[in-house]
């Protein structure tokens, strides 16, 4: 199952669920195979570090009252650094860190970026761990 879908079923199991933001990305799975660097930018969120640790709580808590086995997320989950006042989220559960100096960071293994400018750090991220699920179909 592609990164699209599993996002719009994470989106479907939502509380509350988005129904915009799952047409926009029903719309976009139908309308090509494979996802560039730029379609992955354009679905970021910024939300609140709060917000984001309810939302991975409330998911967490429907898997284990469940027989349903996430694969949801992408990557191995990581602690938020005491500095991260924000997280940008996207498809798949793929999330950057926002720190108080309004700087944004990400690790990806023993590598990490921090930089004062998103598109830098989502570029590190696409290459060193997002576009090994570019491909949709």
């Amino acid at each position: 199952m592609n990164i699209i879908f599993k996002e719009i079923l994470y989106q479907k199991l939502k509380s509350k669920p988005n129904r915009k933001f799952i047409r926009r990305l029903q719309t976009y799975v139908d309308s090509t195979d494979e996802m560039t660097l730029e379609d992955f930018q354009s679905f970021g969120r910024f939300i609140p570090r709060e917000r984001f640790l309810d939302s991975q709580t409330e998911f967490l808590a429907k898997i284990i009252n469940s027989n349903y086995t996430s694969t949801y997320t992408s990557e191995e989950p990581q602690f938020l650094r005491d500095d991260c006042t924000d997280v940008v989220v996207y498809v798949g559960g793929l999330y950057i860190q926002a720190l108080k100096n309004n700087t944004f960071y990400k690790q990806v293994g023993d590598d990490s970026v921090q930089s004062d400018n998103i598109k830098d750090v989502e570029e590190f991220y696409w290459d060193k761990h997002v576009s090994k699920f570019k491909t949709l179909s």
